[in-house]
């Protein structure tokens, strides 16, 4: 491996949180959070997966065998905590769990112990205790992370606090190939009536949502691959790409807790394992727009694979460019961007989830909001690469009865079940926390 820019182009859809309890909010993606989301793209291979996650905490004590007698409140963060209601808990041990999710709908758990000021690598190829993880079919799925008190075995039935403490990052290398990407999970930041350690959602056994407390800020239906490159000979240069995109479970109070299972419910005809259910605008650099669709539980794929005329045919004819609006590396199409943008829609919905019970309409399906999406992008050139981050658009979405929010409702900060979700649980000064 010679360098991080040797090979590969990444793209990341970790992407703006759209909705939560109705309520939309702006992007707070790449801060500390109580959930993190991210695509571990691809373990079939010989190629090297490796994920970082860190507790930025100097006071969060996230190891599960801790006694309570030795934390000040949950996760040792001091509060009321505890579920709602207001009154003070005694200290309760907390954990990092690890649920993930593969591309033919089999799920996979565990809990890891982040101490204050941690940080773990977990080497999806090697390390024992993931095992579990080598073990799924297809090798192709996305991670799901939450912070859990009380944990009892691999923790999926415990219940998620909000502890807003946690960074992620994905590294992919190929020795064989001589290339490395890596890009940051999406963070999504946990509210709970009681404040920092308290309750966000209960779970039964088998790890469904039993009571919501509060909210997760949830990822966008609609997100955009701001960049391109069109497949195959692109100004003499060999491009190819895969394209990866997870709809992990919805974190909106009342829906899917995450690490929820997300397969589909056999009692049905519904395909409630279709995940991403979306529509894709392809946009050249010539201002053409075609459009296709993708269904999938998990996407994955090369682009020239999933949208084949609309990424290859576009550049292989002429393109006129308008007299206003000739491309600003040249003056002929010979000389231009080759490429454009894709615009994706998700009309998938999340599942309504109380006392571990999923709620749909048999005839309509899933009652929830539309599904957020969390992905990345990966460009190959024979001899270069760059990253680039994806965007979301945080309008989009359906309340109750279909109403379309409008951009000036839609962006407002507050998307959570309390005025506020407070970022005290990462202060340097260690005296006690209140509410």
């Amino acid at each position: 491996m010679k360098s991080f820019r040797g090979k590969v182009i990444a793209a990341m859809v970790a992407v703006a949180p759209a909705l939560a309890a109705g309520m939309a909010s702006a992007n707070t993606e790449l801060v500390p959070a109580a959930r993190l989301v991210a695509p571990y793209w691809d373990i079939s291979g010989d190629r090297s997966t490796l994920m970082f996650i860190a507790n930025v905490s100097p006071r969060a004590n996230l190891v599960k065998g801790t006694s309570a007698a030795d934390l000040n409140g949950i996760c040792n963060l001091g509060g009321l905590g505890g579920v709602a209601g207001g009154f003070a808990q005694p200290g309760s041990n907390c954990a990092v769990h690890l649920e993930f999710y593969d591309k033919t709908c089999d799920s996979v758990d565990l809990t890891i112990d982040l101490s204050r000021q941690d940080i773990d690598q977990l080497d999806l190829l090697t390390d024992t205790d993931l095992g579990g993880v080598r073990g799924l079919v297809s090798k192709q799925g996305w991670l799901d992370v939450d912070v859990r008190r009380a944990i009892t075995g691999s923790g999926h039935g415990n219940t998620s606090v909000q502890a807003n403490v946690l960074l992620g990052t994905v590294l992919i290398s190929d020795s064989g190939s001589d290339f490395a990407i890596a890009y940051p999970m999406a963070s999504s930041i946990g509210s709970a009536p009681n404040g920092i350690g308290g309750d966000i959602v209960s779970r039964t056994p088998n790890g469904n949502a039993n009571v919501w407390f509060g909210s997760f800020e949830v990822f966008p239906a609609r997100v955009f691959v701001p960049m391109f490159f069109a497949e195959g000979s692109n100004h003499g240069v060999a491009f190819s790409s895969t394209l990866a995109i997870a709809g992990p479970a919805s974190g909106n109070n009342g829906e899917e807790a995450p690490g929820q299972t997300l397969e589909d419910i056999p009692s049905t005809v519904l395909n409630e394992g279709i995940l991403v259910e979306a529509t894709v605008d392809v946009v050249d650099a010539c201002e053409n727009v075609q459009s296709d669709d993708f269904d999938a539980h998990y996407l994955i794929g090369t682009l020239d694979e999933l949208l084949t005329a609309q990424v290859t045919t576009p550049y292989n004819t002429t393109c006129t460019y308008p007299a206003a609006d000739v491309d600003r590396t040249g003056a002929t199409p010979a000389n231009a961007f080759a490429g454009g943008f894709l615009d994706i829609t998700n009309h998938a919905r999340a599942n309504l989830t109380t006392a571990g019970l999923i709620i749909q309409d048999p005839a309509i399906g899933p009652l929830g909001l539309e599904r957020g999406l969390v992905g990345v992008l990966v460009q190959n050139t024979p001899s270069r690469g760059d990253a680039t981050r994806l965007w979301g658009d945080c309008s989009f979405g359906l309340v109750g009865l279909g109403l379309e929010l409008s951009a000036d409702v839609g962006c407002r900060f507050p998307f959570t079940l309390v005025d506020f979700a407070s970022h005290r649980d990462i202060q340097q000064n260690p005296a006690p926390l209140s509410q």
